[in-house]
């Protein structure tokens, strides 16, 4: 895919035509991702994350939904929000489903972050969950 500029305003003209499918807000974020404006993903992520009730996700959607949170999260890592990425990564735990990943993004975080020791605490829970994993 070579022209990402084009790719952009069709997936916004794609959520514009259907706003209510999350698949294009998700489309539209990662078309923003690819042509290097990170920070314009995580606001259309946050834009859509707006539109969604307090109850959300129902159980049939939870893996998804945690999958598109880890996903905002790694954005903002990506765009050196690295405090805010650990803000929100603890603030949306409970609607992440994949725990392994959740821990394996903090981790990252925390040592990115400077914070070593709570980095190597984590570390060593990691690595009691999964020894092979180094």
């Amino acid at each position: 895919m070579r022209d990402l500029t084009g790719f952009v305003e069709t997936r916004q003209q794609l959520l514009s035509l259907k706003p209510n499918h999350r698949m294009n807000w998700i489309g539209f974020a990662v078309a923003h991702h690819l042509n290097s404006n990170c920070s314009k993903a995580v606001e259309i992520l946050e834009a859509y994350e707006g539109t969604l009730e307090d109850d959300y996700p129902p159980d049939n959607e939870r893996c998804e939904h945690g999958e598109m949170l880890l996903y905002k999260i790694s954005l903002l890592e990506e765009c050196s929000s690295l405090e805010r990425a650990l803000e929100e990564l603890h603030k949306k735990e409970s609607k992440i489903v994949d725990k392994l990943s959740l821990k394996e993004q903090e981790v990252s975080l925390l040592v990115k972050l400077g914070r070593l020791e709570e980095g190597a605490e984590l570390y060593k829970a990691l690595l009691s969950i999964n020894p092979d994993n180094y």
